[in-house]
């Protein structure tokens, strides 16, 4: 076990040095966004992994989420360390400003007094040897009590100004270091939270002990996810084909190429230019991202996933990305029904769901309810699959959603 905990510190810190890099150009207003958003993912994911923290049955779905709340810790970790490291700069650069000020200061102060000696000896001399000067030597004599009485004013308006600016420049510099403090703070706490996960994670090498116990019932349940999947597919597929010769059909009614293609080809410009910016499908945590992988279990096995899966709560409302139609709903078995809404030349499609809010046909907008997210009923948990389509084509959604 301590071989295991030492393998996932050492894990650890190489992530958190890769994840650090990408965070050096950024500003503290966006260093204080992603923080901010981390801490809302960790705090979700905790929620989920609470709610099924008495199941003894525990399953490969909780080791994903307790996996995922770990790399968004460590991704947090390596925030707040750039943003400790921002705040001691800072603190720095504003230590010397003030030690500079305070320089100039005691400079004025300093001329300032000087002035003062000058101003009252001119006075005593003008007032004792007043009556013995000529008119011309009484006149320069007033000219220069004049100058000194305003090079005296104005040099305590400088002296005070300057002052002003020292106490200002001390107010922030305490500031600064009350925000340090706070960060260090924050900092120690979510290593503490780190190491907890680390435990937590260490405990999961238990947990896929007793799951290899069950390789063969696990083998089987894949191979009907795998099943699962591929029927989810060949119904995408079919309804965006059924779709496309629709489309041709009436696209032959315009022979002039006319309003229908424009108005398509704009909503797809449309759509595109949300990229990045669409709303998330549901609340919850991505436990499986799009693409290839490794199975947690069996490492000679790879798994192709054309979306992404969120982890959800029970009964998770289920919502549009976008302003589109609903062209299908169907069921897989085994795994709930699905829901596919056409965006212009643009799918998402909506899978292990329950209670669907929308009929086939029916104009939807974006954040409007679709239905709820089902349970699955191999892991006892609530997952949805989130699936974004080009035509034909299968798209990353995280790179259309936000982050």
């Amino acid at each position: 076990m301590s071989n295991g905990l030492t393998a996932i510190s050492s894990s650890i810190c190489l992530l958190i040095c890769l994840w650090t890099l990408p965070l050096l150009g950024q500003s503290r207003a966006e260093l204080l966004a992603k923080r901010k958003r981390l801490s809302q993912q960790i705090a979700q994911t905790a929620s989920l992994l609470d709610q099924t923290a008495s199941n003894k049955s525990q399953t490969v779905e909780e080791l994903a989420s307790l996996q995922k709340q770990l790399e968004q810790r460590q991704e947090l970790l390596a925030v707040l360390e750039k943003e400790q490291a921002q705040l001691a700069a800072e603190t720095k650069e504003r230590e010397d400003k003030l030690a500079e000020l305070q320089g100039q200061v005691v400079a004025f102060k300093a001329s300032y007094k000087k002035v003062l000696v000058e101003l009252y000896k001119t006075k005593k001399t003008s007032s004792y040897w007043g009556n013995w000067l000529s008119f011309s030597g009484w006149s320069r004599s007033y000219r220069q009590s004049i100058y000194l009485k305003e090079l005296e004013g104005k040099r305590r308006r400088q002296a005070l100004l300057l002052q002003k600016t020292a106490d200002k420049e001390a107010e922030e510099l305490a500031q600064l270091e009350k925000k340090r403090i706070e960060q260090e703070q924050l900092l120690i706490a979510t290593k503490e939270q780190q190491l907890h996960l680390e435990e937590e994670l260490s405990d999961k090498d238990q947990l896929l002990q007793s799951l290899k116990r069950k390789e063969g019932s696990l083998r089987q349940a894949l191979k009907a996810k795998e099943r699962q999947k591929k029927q989810l597919n060949r119904n995408i597929e079919a309804a965006i084909q059924a779709q496309m010769l629709a489309a041709k059909k009436k696209a032959r009614v315009y022979e002039d190429g006319g309003s229908s293609n424009s108005y398509k080809t704009s909503s797809n410009q449309q759509f595109k230019a949300k990229k990045g910016k669409l709303p998330a499908p549901v609340s919850g945590s991505i436990i499986a991202a799009f693409g290839r992988r490794r199975h947690p279990l069996f490492k000679e096995v790879y798994l192709e996933n054309n979306g992404v899966d969120y982890r959800t709560a029970a009964k998770a409302s289920v919502r549009s990305i976008a302003d589109g139609r609903v062209v299908s709903l169907f069921e897989i078995p085994g795994s709930g029904k699905a829901i596919l809404v056409q965006h212009a030349n643009y799918y998402s499609s909506y899978a292990h769901i329950q209670n669907a809010k929308v009929k086939a046909g029916q104009k939807v907008s974006a954040g409007q309810q679709l239905a709820e997210v089902s349970k699955d009923p191999q892991s006892g948990t609530y997952i949805l699959h989130f699936e974004l389509w080009e035509g034909k084509k299968k798209l990353n959604p995280q790179q259309w959603l936000r982050p």
